[in-house]
């Protein structure tokens, strides 16, 4: 699963399949009743969302992305898979680093970017 998410990164045409797994992938935590390959089928949703707003990111970023790596998060916590818990909120906060490091994200913030010493030198 981690190198078909690799390859879709980098080829960003792998979506469909890593759709098709995801589904197959939750349909066995359904039938096993998983909690665990649940939370995992919800991270990598996640991550594929997130992966296709990177390809994108005109289009905007899916609302759900975050609500799903939230309830991964939550069934991880409710486990005590402290695992779980860290990788979730790892995926969390790079999804949402790399959200407000977009062009698009950094064309919103108004006002010029500069560094402390850059700042410093201009209002002397």
């Amino acid at each position: 699963m981690q190198i078909l998410s690799d390859e879709h990164l980098f080829a960003r045409d792998r979506g469909a399949e890593i759709r098709d797994v995801l589904d197959r992938v939750a349909e066995l935590a359904d039938a096993t009743s998983d909690p665990l390959l649940e939370a995992f089928v919800l991270t990598r949703r996640g991550l594929a969302l997130h992966i296709e707003f990177l390809s994108d990111p005109g289009a905007g970023e899916p609302p759900e992305e975050m609500a799903l790596f939230e309830s991964a998060l939550e069934i991880r916590k409710r486990l005590g898979d402290r695992r779980g818990e860290a990788e979730s909120l790892s995926t969390s906060a790079s999804s949402t680093r790399s959200s407000a490091t977009t062009p698009s994200a950094r064309s919103s913030v108004s006002g010029p970017r500069t560094t402390g010493r850059a700042r410093s030198a201009t209002s002397s």
